[in-house]
């Protein structure tokens, strides 16, 4: 960020103290209209680094106990991986959240749903549904966000993370900053962007339909290079 955006952005912070971010970002945005505009979060640690109380800093879940399990998938169901693919809005506003699913080893995505509500219940609801479909995994491989994990709990424990081991699953989180460790993942989230955002304009069940077809087409049709060009259908 240039120096002289900086300088203003404490000015005004000075002169109004209580205000967040966002508030501050509006003024300037006001005052130096068709000029550069930081981003909240710049503005936010240079705020933080100017010792202003109040200013949100994350928790580090690096204080507490990652459980990490590390294993490469050698058969279907040993491992499965959980995320969010990032939500957005319907024309009708509603909030569209996909929570995919899939199978390490073979690549099968077990499901893409357009929850309304990331919360346990409704992430806990899609697994009962796998679960009752495909058995249980042996292992589930998630990030460290809510609700696979909290940063309040030493252990990053949350209720559906208990409810999953209560069953005889394993946790097995990355670290933090390393979505690498899931890189699998965020690659089928890359063509999920590619092959289905452009079809999609509509409500949360016309997303639906088009995320059933993307699954279908992603398992049965789409070569893998990891399985030797096979579908992922022909190896769960």
């Amino acid at each position: 960020m240039p120096e002289p955006v900086s300088v203003e952005l404490l000015r005004i912070k000075k002169l109004h103290p209580t205000w967040g971010s966002e508030k501050i970002v509006a003024v300037y945005k006001r005052m130096n209209n068709g000029k550069y505009i930081p981003a909240r979060s710049a503005v936010e640690k240079i705020f933080a680094c100017a010792g202003y109380a109040g200013v949100r800093r994350r928790r580090k879940i690096e204080t507490g106990i990652i459980i990490q399990q590390r294993i490469k998938a050698e058969k279907p169901n040993e491992v499965w991986t959980v995320d969010f693919k990032g939500w957005r809005y319907s024309k009708n506003r509603e909030k569209i959240n996909p929570l995919t699913i899939r199978n390490e080893y073979s690549k099968f995505i077990l499901a893409i749903v357009a929850v309304e509500k990331g919360d346990t219940a409704a992430v806990k609801a899609v697994f009962m549904r796998l679960f009752k479909e495909f058995g249980l995994p042996l292992y589930i491989r998630s990030d460290n966000g809510p609700p696979f994990a909290n940063v309040l709990n030493p252990w990053g424990l949350t209720k559906l993370s208990v409810w999953r081991m209560t069953l005889g699953i394993h946790l097995d989180r990355i670290t933090p900053g390393h979505p690498e460790q899931n890189g699998g993942r965020k690659r089928m989230h890359r063509d999920m962007k590619k092959e289905l955002q452009g079809q999609i304009d509509g409500t949360l069940g016309e997303h639906q339909n088009v995320f059933d077809q993307g699954r279908n087409t992603f398992n049965t049709v789409r070569p893998h290079e990891a399985l030797g060009d096979e579908n992922a259908f022909g190896s769960i």
